[in-house]
This record gives structure tokens, C-alpha cells and sequence, in this order.
């Protein structure tokens, strides 16, 4: 490699359960030489992404493929105080075993994650302080996560606003941009029929059944059904006015249309599907990337 080596980085986009494939994206990538530079993660991509830049992925990986309903139980704090039904302490300090205890100062690699400022809509990077507090408020999903507060402002999920930042990592120096978009085929696949639910969607199922009860209403899509299928229709609109605005000099998009939102425990799947999507463009990365 020479002086001429181009800043190499990538945006991680949002997609929830979508998003253990950023794991196999990653681990593809260097496997092929790929020297990642800096990381923009937005909700389920700033989370994997920022525990890449702890150097804990490999342990975050096998904790991945274990996850099932019970251990994701276990992690869940149902809140009571209003704006989500989870308040994410217990998912949180969790998560500080990988690392996320740290500064984004500290981080060996540059980082950044993109909130959502509730009050004005405005788009937040947060590129330095408190890590868990960068990830928290990108993962803030409306709905289910109560807001993370912030200076002045309470923050939510990112993807309300730039759901594949490429944008933020342009911003961070990154002279290429590599793209993964999780999304691109969700409004085109059906509900889930897994034989074994994740725990989210068992949650709310019981959700959906209290407050059709209390409302008297015994027919129609559910109040999750609602809320996750508009943030879809939502957040694939605003990728592509994104990306047709700044596109990435190479987007990755896994095929992930057998996992849902809420199918934490499809990781296996997930992982094999993201560095399958990195092979298929093999030869376009090496050559956008100076290796070929």
C-alpha cells in the first residue's frame, strides 16, 4: 500500500434484525484486504459498527448466533414513563462487556452515528463523547424505545432522517464510500411466518391483543403492524432520495428477504448473506479500493 491509498469508509444502514449481515459485510471485507477507515452507522449499523471499532466483533458475533427468545427477554426493560414501551438500560450496560463503556475519542478508527432530534427533525452526528450514549439515541426507535436525552433535545432513531449515511461519512473524510442498505426489498416481502417468533414479535402480539380489547376493535392491522410497516415505507423513501442525491461509490445490498425486523434469532442467516453480497461485488470493491 502507498501514500495514494484511499480513506476507505463505510456507512452501515439501519434494518434492525437485518442488521447482523453488517457483521459478515465487515469480516468479508477484511478478509479481502479491505482497510476500513472510518465507520457511519445509523440505529442497528452504528451498533455493530461502533463494536467493530472497539475490536469486539468476533465476541459479538458469537453472542449473536446464540441469541433466541429467552436471552433477548432477558435484556428487555418494559418502561412505563411514556414516548416507548422499552427504556434500553438493561441492553445498554449489556453491551458495555463489547466495549461500548469507551469515548469515541478512544476508538482506534473514526466513528460517527446519526440521531434524529425529536423536536426540530434535525439530523444529529454524533462524532465524539460517550459511545453508549451515540448508540442509544440512534437505536431510539419511535414507538419502542423511549428518547434519549441529549444536551437539550431528545433524540430518536436515525433512520427518520438518513437511514444509510453516506452523507456523514463523506463529512468524516472518507475519500470512497461504501454503502450497505438492508432495506431495499422490505416492502416487497411478506409477514413472517417463522415457526419461532422473535421475542419482539411475541411482545407485541400481546400489545396488539390489550389494546384491541381496551379499543373494541377486533379486526385490522395492529398497532406494531402499523408502526413498523410506515417506518418502512418511510425509510426506503428517504433512502432513495439520499442516495439519488449522493449516491455511494458502491452500495452493498444483501438479500435479505426472509428475515423480518424483529428476527434476532435469524443471525446465522443474516452473517452468511452479508458476506455473500461483499463476493458478488468482489471485484468492483478491489478495484474502487486500489487493490486490483
Amino acid at each position: 500500500m502507498t501514500d495514494q491509498y484511499p480513506k476507505i469508509g463505510l456507512a452501515l444502514g439501519s434494518g434492525s434484525a437485518r442488521g447482523w449481515a453488517h457483521i459478515g459485510v465487515i469480516k468479508m471485507l477484511k478478509r479481502l484486504g479491505v482497510r476500513i477507515d472510518c465507520v457511519a452507522g445509523c440505529s442497528i449499523g452504528a451498533l455493530v459498527g461502533a463494536i467493530y471499532a472497539c475490536d469486539t466483533l468476533d465476541l459479538f458475533e458469537q453472542w449473536v448466533l446464540k441469541l433466541n427468545k429467552r436471552e433477548m427477554a432477558k435484556l428487555i426493560d418494559v418502561s412505563f414513563s411514556g414516548g416507548g414501551v422499552i427504556s434500553g438500560s438493561k441492553l445498554m450496560t449489556f453491551f458495555k462487556d463489547f466495549g461500548l463503556e469507551k469515548n469515541i475519542e478512544e476508538l482506534p478508527l473514526t466513528f460517527s452515528s446519526v440521531a434524529t432530534d425529536l423536536s426540530t427533525g434535525r439530523e444529529i452526528w454524533l462524532s465524539k463523547g460517550s459511545l453508549e450514549l451515540a448508540i442509544r439515541s440512534s437505536m431510539s426507535l419511535p414507538g419502542l424505545f423511549t428518547p434519549q436525552h441529549y444536551k437539550d433535545c431528545w433524540l430518536v432513531d436515525g433512520g427518520l432522517v438518513n437511514p444509510v449515511p453516506i452523507t456523514l461519512c463523506r463529512a468524516m473524510g472518507a475519500d470512497v464510500v461504501i454503502a450497505v442498505n438492508l432495506n431495499h426489498d422490505l416492502l416487497r416481502v411478506p409477514p413472517s411466518t417463522t415457526e419461532h417468533p422473535g421475542f419482539f414479535s411475541v411482545l407485541s402480539g400481546q400489545f396488539d391483543k390489550m389494546i384491541k380489547k381496551i379499543m373494541g376493535i377486533s379486526d385490522g392491522p395492529g398497532y406494531y403492524d402499523v408502526l413498523t410497516r410506515s417506518i418502512k415505507i418511510m425509510q426506503d423513501r428517504i433512502t432513495r432520495a439520499r442516495a439519488a442525491g449522493d449516491p455511494a461509490d458502491l452500495t452493498l445490498v444483501p438479500q435479505l428477504g426472509n428475515i423480518m425486523l424483529y428476527d434476532f434469532h435469524k443471525a446465522k442467516e443474516a452473517i452468511y448473506e452479508g458476506e455473500n453480497c461483499v463476493l458478488r461485488e468482489k471485484s468492483n470493491i478491489l478495484q474502487l479500493v486500489g487493490l486490483e
